[in-house]
């Protein structure tokens, strides 16, 4: 098992990720004059649609962002996400979501996961010293949802603050035109869609490398903020790449439903800003790998 396995993918990949910045990665701390960023420019005839590679959690002093990708924002017309972040966040997505995240009456995740992992979730309930009764209803996916929920409290990092919501809510203030690229239904299938081994290997994964999670956040972050495709690649694709369904699943197929979307905006003649994942725009079948193979101009700011 490789170091960043599935628990790099869950909060670098789904639409809920847990991704947020390490403490280093101030704000205000200078970048090298040569650093590019998570931000890709595809030529249309008379526009732009600029993509915009997202990290999910984030503090408030690291605002504004670099002038590349703040300028590109404001130049857009049009700002796309992967879901409508208000009915994401509204009430009855959140009750959809328990609804399919915890067992019926009478089962629980004990019965579900092996002694090993079962085992691993108790000790580390114990020494964080939540009691194991607020997991135990809970499936595989959200207990380790929870876990790692937990451990960017402890950080001080806000789901508030991260790249998404920043700029949806500037959107939604300067009155843009917002376009989603998949219905809430289909961001909560990509959780409760695992099975039940894959559920298992997540949460196992996460507990065994849960101590070591601010590291692995410095590590990507710092490629992140640089641009470093070739370093993300090796720090989060590498890992899902031992789950050829799980990557098709979460990246391939998505990538290639929404190739289309964005070419139809690009022909539209708007400027648009498209804000998704990190890991849907690098490497092979990412969306950036696809247009291009569409003969599309595409460019890394």
């Amino acid at each position: 098992m490789k170091k960043h396995s599935l628990q790099a993918v869950l909060w670098v990949i789904l639409a809920l990720p847990l991704v947020c910045a390490a403490p280093a990665l101030h704000a205000q701390q200078p970048a090298k004059a040569e650093a590019k960023h998570c931000l890709w420019k595809v030529e249309g005839k008379t526009n732009a649609v600029h993509l915009l590679g997202s990290i999910h959690f984030l503090k408030k002093e690291f605002y504004p962002l670099p002038k590349p990708i703040e300028d590109a924002y404001a130049r857009s017309q049009v700002v796309v996400f992967e879901a409508d972040l208000d009915e994401l966040s509204s009430p009855e997505s959140q009750v959809k979501m328990l609804q399919h995240a915890a067992y019926p009456p009478g089962e629980t995740l004990k019965q579900n996961v092996s002694k090993e992992t079962h085992d691993k979730l108790q000790s580390y309930l114990s020494e964080a010293g939540v009691p194991a009764i607020t997991v135990e209803s809970l499936k595989p996916w959200m207990a380790a949802v929870l876990l790692l929920g937990l451990e960017l409290q402890k950080l001080g990092f806000d789901p508030e603050q991260g790249v998404d919501q920043y700029f949806f809510k500037k959107a939604k203030q300067d009155k843009k035109q917002i376009v989603g690229l998949e219905t809430v239904d289909l961001q909560i299938s990509f959780f409760t869609g695992f099975t039940k081994e894959e559920q298992d290997a997540v949460l196992k994964e996460t507990l065994q490398e849960i101590s070591g999670f601010k590291a692995m956040l410095t590590d990507v972050v710092n490629a992140w903020k640089t641009g470093d495709t070739k370093k993300l690649d090796a720090l989060v694709l590498d890992a899902i790449r031992d789950y050829p369904q799980l990557q098709k699943k979460l990246l391939v197929d998505r990538n290639k439903a929404w190739l289309g979307k964005i070419e139809k905006l690009l022909a539209e003649g708007k400027s648009v800003f498209v804000v998704v994942g990190a890991a849907h725009l690098i490497g092979k079948d990412s969306v950036v790998d696809l247009l291009e193979k569409k003969g599309l101009k595409v460019r890394q700011m």
